[in-house]
């Protein structure tokens, strides 16, 4: 074990903060979610096949997702799985919360749109997704998308 308690790298991590505890992915394909406050182990599940790459915490859930192109959602008070998405044809890279719904992106160029665990939208880019942000900005806000782009210069 490692000072966090888990056998592996962790990938991904994201406070829990209603009640203080720190979830983290791991290269297994585990989630361990552990007492902020000295570190322990409390849980420990086999959440993915393959690779955890991301966690958000939205205020209630938790979502993860991994090498495998899925999306889990976890309850964070029972620690159990609520829901399994499958919408993404390509490697899950980040997910970020934009109001009530969240927004998550892929290595394919597509970007889901969940409400209520339901995709609402699907949008296509031109490259390859890596990670985004949402500003808010009062009543609206703006969500920053970084892609890869490979540029050939002649």
């Amino acid at each position: 074990y490692c000072k966090v308690g888990v056998e592996t790298g962790v990938m991904a991590l994201t406070l829990e903060t209603s009640k203080r505890h720190l979830w983290c992915g791991c290269s297994n394909g585990y989630i361990a979610v552990l007492n902020q406050k000295g570190l322990s182990p409390e849980f420990r599940i086999r959440a993915h096949h393959g690779k955890i790459l991301g966690l958000l915490f939205d205020g209630k859930y938790v979502w993860s997702w991994s090498e495998d192109s899925r999306i889990h959602v976890w309850n964070s008070e029972r620690r159990n799985r609520v829901q399994k998405l499958v919408v993404h044809h390509g490697l899950v890279t980040c997910a970020v919360k934009v109001g009530v719904t969240i927004w998550s992106g892929d290595m394919n160029g597509y970007i889901c749109i969940w409400k209520d665990f339901k995709p609402v939208d699907r949008v296509e880019v031109e490259h390859s997704i890596y990670s985004m942000c949402y500003v808010e900005e009062g009543e609206e806000g703006t969500v920053w998308v970084r892609l890869h782009c490979s540029c050939k210069e002649k």
